[in-house]
């Protein structure tokens, strides 16, 4: 089987989770390859005979000035010129699809991929723990421009053969085919001792990762003196020069997750699953009017050792004694297992 697997170019979550899954679709005998398509392809840090990679942008998703800031008029300008090129796109990827005679298409999370597979009667299985057009409704009642848009991808997203739904997922009417699976994140088989001697951590210190995904943070609002003695904050964002932060490069994300006593970031699905795969406590901060975030805070709440950190404090980094808070808390038992990307490959060997 040929896959062509769509990946969504908003942040950098969406990838890193592909990732896992096309890592175990790999391994599968029935697989013969996959073209991995996306503007974010440079992130997928692993090569294979089987797999080939492309660069290509098939959503908008939400335009960010920072990590912590959502910027709508550029969004609505950004949706406009994808749709204003949207039947060459569909033309160009039509021919692609043939020429490389695809079997099955994935998607996470873009609509347009679906619209493919429509074309072409070829299976589209759609990945993920939201869709667009419920991103973009939440924003119609204030902005209405919103709304062409929210109506039109959730025509193209109930086209799909099938849905695989993420853990901490929002409602997602329109799937007439759908099925919850585990949880999809990258993780590391290194201890935790392992992982903290690698980097060189002191066993008198308390690191905190500061973990801003693709679009990092506007260094100048943040209001940082100093931090407690003991206290050290760590990154590997090289878009973060602050003098209070601690410089790590060149190691596996999962591994820095895991070393670390703290993670803090904004909530998106990315990096809460893959610290609580580590099992490091984690306090986030507002990541602005996004839709995806309430369900992500129930899972937080239920789930993780966590504390919420209000913008304010974070920016004046006095978000030091939530930690306490967060390592506290005592979480209810996961009803959903560890390794989600084996279910979506079991549930694929029916359309092989």
């Amino acid at each position: 089987m040929r896959i062509a697997y769509y990946v969504s170019a908003h942040g950098f979550g969406h990838m890193s989770r592909s990732s896992v899954v096309i890592a175990e679709l790999l391994l599968r005998s029935w697989v013969d390859c996959i073209h991995v398509s996306s503007n974010r392809v440079d992130f997928l840090n692993f090569e294979s005979p089987n797999l080939k990679k492309r660069r290509i942008k098939t959503d908008v998703g939400m335009a960010q000035r920072d990590s912590l800031s959502i910027d709508i008029p550029r969004t609505l300008l950004e949706l406009h010129d994808f749709y204003s090129n949207q039947s060459n796109l569909l033309k160009s990827e039509i021919e692609w699809i043939k020429r490389n005679n695809i079997d099955l298409i994935i998607t996470d999370v873009s609509s347009f991929p679906i619209l493919l597979g429509l074309e072409l009667s070829i299976p589209v299985i759609f990945v993920g723990n939201f869709t667009w057009d419920g991103i973009y409704e939440h924003y119609q009642d204030k902005t209405p421009a919103f709304k062409q848009y929210s109506e039109k991808l959730k025509v193209e997203y109930s086209f799909a053969s099938e849905a695989f739904l993420l853990p901490f997922s929002m409602p997602m009417t329109m799937f007439l085919e759908k099925k919850n699976i585990g949880l999809v994140a990258r993780r590391t088989p290194k201890s935790k001792q392992e992982t903290r001697k690698s980097l060189g951590f002191s066993d008198n210190q308390i690191y905190i990762l500061l973990s801003f995904g693709a679009y990092g943070l506007e260094e100048s609002q943040l209001q940082w003196k100093e931090f407690p003695k003991g206290f050290v904050l760590v990154s590997d964002d090289k878009t973060i020069e602050h003098p209070l932060v601690q410089k790590i490069e060149s190691i596996p994300y999962p591994e820095i997750v895991k070393a670390v006593d703290c993670v803090i970031t904004k909530p998106g699905y990315g990096i809460l699953s893959e610290t609580l795969i580590a099992g490091t406590p984690i306090l986030t901060t507002d990541r602005g009017d996004f839709a995806e975030v309430p369900y992500l805070i129930e899972g937080l709440e239920s789930f993780f050792s966590w504390s919420h950190v209000p913008r304010a404090d974070f920016l004046l980094g006095n978000f030091i004694p939530y930690l306490e808070n967060a390592k506290s808390k005592k979480a209810l038992e996961l009803p959903f297992q560890l390794h989600g990307e084996k279910d979506i490959a079991d549930s694929l060997e029916e359309y092989a």
